[in-house]
């Protein structure tokens, strides 16, 4: 018996709410350092929030990588459920978010990481690509 796909990436592809649901794509938040604070990225902090803090303040937000178990716990009731996924990640040179997710995927199986070696714009090419 075939197993079903699931598409997920990173949030860093930047693909808006119309692509994503278009292309059926899950989206794993990174997590957005900005002013001393911690975010989920489209969660409780969105892009205008962004260009906000950089027009007014001049602050320029960092992320923090996702961890394995954060990863995991994503990923495993897909997996259990008997999908496969197909992870596109942020550039693993700009993150170690890639390793994470790779670290996650051989521990559950199933789970094939895809290094987009880019972000942003770049990214989400490659995740429409793959839709």
């Amino acid at each position: 018996m075939k197993r079903k796909i699931i598409l997920s990436a990173d949030s860093t592809c930047d693909l808006g709410p119309q692509l994503q649901q278009q292309y059926d794509v899950h989206f794993y938040p990174f997590h957005i350092l900005l002013d001393d604070r911690s975010y989920t990225d489209s969660v409780d902090i969105q892009p205008e929030d962004l260009y906000r803090a950089w027009r007014e303040r001049r602050l320029l937000p960092k992320t923090a990588a996702i961890t394995p178990t954060e990863y995991t716990d994503y990923f495993r009731p897909w997996v259990e459920a008997g999908f496969d996924v197909i992870h596109i990640n942020l550039g693993s040179a700009l993150s170690s978010a890639h390793q994470n997710c790779r670290i996650a995927a051989q521990n559950l199986g199933h789970v094939y990481v895809v290094d987009s070696c880019n972000l942003s714009t770049g990214m989400g090419l490659l995740v429409l690509q793959a839709g």
